[in-house]
């Protein structure tokens, strides 16, 4: 159904502005700074058109955000814990933004 294949963007766009306000409290902003950052994300036209349909940009969005915050974390804490979430989303990050890294490594499996 409709319904249904909207339900996972919703989600992935939701999640998406939940972590750009964590990002935004994390790098020291302020109440004001995470709304303002929020509410811009939210209402930015692109992000509202690639939310609103079952693609893999809006799920891109999200890891990218997710990558970002697990940077600012690492540089932050000095904890060698987050590096490995950090690679995890952006290997997934890289090969969903980038068909040609597919590509190639599907030519080198087959070698």
């Amino acid at each position: 159904s409709l319904f249904a294949i909207r339900l996972l963007p919703a989600f992935a766009a939701a999640s998406t502005v939940y972590i750009t306000g964590l990002l935004t409290a994390r790098i020291g902003g302020g109440t004001f700074a995470v709304l303002a950052a929020c509410i811009a994300l939210a209402f930015s036209p692109i992000f509202l058109a690639m939310s609103t349909f079952f693609s893999m940009n809006t799920f891109d969005h999200l890891f990218w955000v997710i990558s970002a915050y697990f940077v600012v974390r690492i540089l932050q804490e000095k904890k060698p814990v987050h590096k490995t979430p950090l690679g995890v989303f952006f290997c997934i990050t890289i090969s969903l933004s980038c068909i040609y890294i597919r590509i190639v490594f599907w030519i080198g499996a087959k070698n």
